[in-house]
């Protein structure tokens, strides 16, 4: 579709679905690394409960440039990286002060939400402390 102008013509989105979260781009980011998608929408969901939104990624290289370009809260990588990926992966993560979580294909649900509890948590904590130093 075309505006009077010629241009094309904006479109509104229409509001999420009952039970769909929206969770904004100014939301703490978790970088995961290497899930298949069924894991992937269960990282979403479950971040999304606790206010974090997911990036994902498929490779090592991808992982490292979203590491340089953005901060994350965590980073959530497959553990059946291969040794020198997972190496230079911790490397990255601690360069910029994120904390890297191993989860296995085996790993249930409750070793997701754990993980995205715990970042949540200390996110919390780490802008707490930040707001009564500058206090």
């Amino acid at each position: 579709m075309r505006d009077d102008r010629g241009g094309p013509t904006r479109r509104s989105t229409p509001p999420p679905g009952p039970g769909v979260k929206k969770v904004g781009s100014d939301a703490p980011a978790i970088l995961a690394v290497r899930f298949d998608p069924e894991r992937r929408a269960e990282l979403e969901d479950n971040a999304a409960d606790v206010g974090m939104r997911v990036v994902s990624v498929r490779h090592l290289q991808a992982a490292c440039s979203a590491l340089l370009g953005h901060s994350f809260a965590l980073v959530l990588a497959n553990g059946s990286l291969p040794s020198w990926d997972r190496d230079v992966l911790l490397e990255h993560a601690a360069r910029q002060g994120t904390t890297v979580t191993w989860l296995d294909d085996d790993d249930g649900l409750d070793a997701v939400i754990d993980a995205l509890r715990e970042a949540a948590t200390a996110r919390r904590v780490r802008s707490a402390g930040r707001s009564t130093a500058l206090a």
